[in-house]
């Protein structure tokens, strides 16, 4: 039996995902679902997609998971216009980085709310300094020697937490399963804080009086420090991550700004102590990071080998198969 899978939205990620399922076009069927036209027929193109539809209601009658990839800020307003449509027994992924909050709205707005998790996958090692987001740099290996955090409620269908799982080792990565509330403080840290200060600094320094001449010396610096305003994904309707997840993004808030009183109070004082330290720090930790990124030195080896699925593709699909 053949198992329909919607992708709604077609970026890097879901796309590279689809990639990953191409080897089993007998037991899975991809239709694959964007605004933008060109994203879809790229996608289609490059192997990842089966199939494409023009109407995400039309793509949701015949679905047995939907996997979501458009802009987090609109889920709620998505699922809103296509649960009417969305069959019994349909699983819903969400891929993008949410608040505890949005995960909350999510589950009560599913004709099912205990059939839905968030998939949120880390990317292969190689790929993590590559800023490009489209469908046309898309990778079967973009998720290889990674890891994926499963995020359920403790009334989550064992079934979908099972898809979530085979759906990691088919992608060649390691599930780790984790609490909505855990999830959320982790990506208040490595996306929405660093979010939140790339647009605060951008705006900043853009609207000081010295910009006028500033903009023909800045260069290197100031264009890494905002390019993570260039992502398609983090230009609709950011403030609506920031707000689903503002309890532990206030947390931090607060630590920043105690770390740059310190600072400030240390700059009227002419010492210097604590910034080096700071910079020391910081670079010290960085460099810590990369090359526990680029080895993924805290993973156990695999029992399973990235790209070799083997009969994982039947214990996926296992439960529609009996």
């Amino acid at each position: 039996m053949t198992t329909n899978i919607l992708f709604l939205g077609m970026n890097r990620i879901s796309t590279s995902l689809g990639l990953a399922m191409k080897n089993n076009n007998d037991k899975i069927k991809r239709t694959g679902y964007d605004p933008e036209l060109a994203n879809m027929q790229i996608a289609l193109k490059a192997g990842a997609l089966d199939l494409l539809v023009e109407d995400p209601k039309a793509g949701v009658k015949n679905a047995d998971v939907i996997i979501y990839t458009l802009p987090a800020g609109k889920i709620t307003e998505v699922i809103r216009v296509i649960s009417p449509e969305i069959k019994q027994g349909c699983f819903f992924v969400d891929m993008n980085p949410i608040g505890h909050d949005t995960f909350s709205q999510i589950t009560k707005l599913l004709p099912d709310p205990n059939a839905f998790i968030a998939w949120i996958p880390a990317i292969n090692p190689k790929y993590m300094l590559d800023c490009e987001s489209g469908p046309g740099s898309a990778q079967e290996d973009f998720f290889h020697g990674s890891q994926v955090y499963i995020a359920s409620d403790f009334e989550t269908h064992p079934e979908i937490l099972k898809l979530g799982n085979d759906l990691s080792k088919l992608a060649g990565a390691n599930p780790i399963n984790i609490e909505p509330e855990e999830l959320a403080g982790i990506l208040a840290l490595d996306h929405d804080l660093p979010l939140l200060i790339s647009a605060l600094i951008t705006s900043l320094v853009t609207s000081e009086p010295g910009w006028n001449e500033a903009r023909k010396l800045a260069g290197f610096d100031f264009a890494r420090l905002s390019s993570l305003l260039e992502l398609p994904e983090n230009q609709v309707l950011p403030e609506a991550q920031m707000i689903a997840n503002r309890r532990n993004l206030q947390r931090l808030i607060n630590k920043l700004m105690e770390r740059l009183s310190d600072i400030r109070d240390e700059l009227d004082n002419s010492e210097s102590k604590a910034i080096g330290e700071v910079m020391r720090n910081a670079i010290i930790a960085r460099q810590v990071w990369i090359k526990q990124r680029e080895t993924m030195s805290w993973l156990e080896q695999f029992q399973d080998k990235p790209g070799k699925s083997g009969n994982m593709v039947d214990r996926l699909l296992g439960k529609r198969q009996k």
